[in-house]
């Protein structure tokens, strides 16, 4: 098969017939989706001076659709500063995997290996169809390590000619939880952990008037309000950092995912003070945790652990979600609501047929052997 290969500046430029291809974005949720790759390069992106760059592929006799990959062209990366870098549209804490986005035509993993090495392929050589020059370095992530993704994009980056740095990126915890209950969900949990939730819960109630809010699609605007100022308030009474609960970033995505009816926002009172609070998005079926804090003045009370429990009642129960996510990060409370977990990786790929590919290509795999073999010797010595 012979292709054809396009570079869009927006998704306002794509022609109509790549609908088939956004509706499979869709149906894996607002991770793979337009206004979750404009934000993040509005905001996280803005001042690198990134360029957005949505590549497809077409077959070119029938000028069908067979792909479409966000990326973004910057200069500017601490792992290879002033080369031609094309990177993944992600957050450092991702919230998502790697989007590539096949036509629900291609179902063959060998077919999609192909498609995406021509790709690859086209942006080490350079391009006449998408008007660049050769790419120095390629920076993918996250993937999920032994997965499907991981195999088609490593596969890709061989047929493409790429030198190929694989690295770890990060450790999710999360759990499948179609068809399950919160009954049922709970009851899965460690004796220890369902009696502290239990125990936790009782002292509260003893303690004043507990009251469980949560915004969700629906909701009247002053209980977003009263979820919005209760979760300012706990974030700042809280001992995590303001900048990491409450930035313009956070706050922005919060506002974003209730216009799009995917935001969940958690909110644990005690006559009327806000002791904990949450922050999920719940789309496609899965629900990811995005932020979590509580009043430090109520540490004791663990009031995080109670609200988490009213939450996974509300995604089990309300949502029918079948996955939790937990987010990135090993942090022990997690493994108690959580049973499964994963590695994510990453991909850096260098052009040998460019100066800067081979320069830091020698800089990160061979430097990185070399670094090993002297730690060898050191400890023999």
């Amino acid at each position: 098969m012979s292709y054809r290969f396009c570079r869009f500046a927006s998704y306002q430029e794509l022609p109509e017939y790549y609908a088939d291809v956004l509706e499979v974005a869709a149906s894996k949720g607002f991770f793979y989706e337009q206004p979750w790759f404009e934000f993040l390069m509005s905001g996280y992106y803005s001042e690198d001076n990134s360029e957005f760059c949505l590549y497809t592929v077409e077959d070119l006799s029938t000028h069908s659709p067979l792909l479409i990959m966000p990326m973004r062209f910057t200069r500017i990366d601490g792992v290879a500063y002033g080369a031609k870098l094309l990177s993944t549209v992600g957050h450092m804490e991702n919230f998502s995997l790697l989007s590539v986005i096949f036509s629900p035509a291609v179902v063959d993993k060998e077919d999609k290996l192909i498609i995406l090495g021509a790709l690859f392929k086209e942006l080490r050589v350079g391009s006449d169809q998408l008007k660049q020059p050769k790419i120095d370095v390629l920076r993918l992530w996250p993937v999920d390590i032994g997965g499907e993704l991981e195999r088609i994009v490593g596969g890709a980056l061989k047929q493409a000619g790429f030198l190929i740095q694989r690295y770890d990126n990060s450790y999710n915890q999360y759990e499948e939880t179609a068809g399950l209950s919160y009954e049922e969900y709970f009851e899965e949990r460690s004796y220890n952990h369902r009696f502290n939730v239990r125990r936790r819960k009782r002292k509260l109630e003893k303690k004043g008037m507990l009251e469980f809010c949560l915004y969700s699609p629906g909701s009247d605007v002053e209980l977003y309000r009263r979820c919005m100022d209760g979760y300012i308030l706990a974030s700042v009474d809280s001992w995590k950092s303001p900048e990491s609960m409450i930035s313009k970033g956070i706050l922005d995505l919060i506002k974003l995912t209730a216009k799009l009816g995917h935001l969940r926002l958690g909110v644990l009172f005690l006559d009327g003070r806000p002791m904990a609070a949450q922050f999920w998005i719940v789309s496609a079926g899965a629900g990811s945790s995005i932020r979590a804090a509580y009043d430090e003045t109520y540490k004791k009370d663990a009031p995080g652990v109670v609200l988490t429990g009213y939450i996974m009642e509300y995604l089990l129960d309300v949502d029918n979600v079948s996955v939790v996510d937990y987010g990135y990060g090993d942090d022990e409370y997690k493994s108690k609501w959580m049973k499964d977990s994963r590695y994510y990786g990453g991909f850096m790929a260098f052009n040998p047929r460019t100066i800067l590919g081979l320069f830091f290509g020698a800089k990160h795999i061979v430097g990185r052997k070399v670094k090993r073999i002297l730690r060898r010797i050191t400890r023999r010595a």
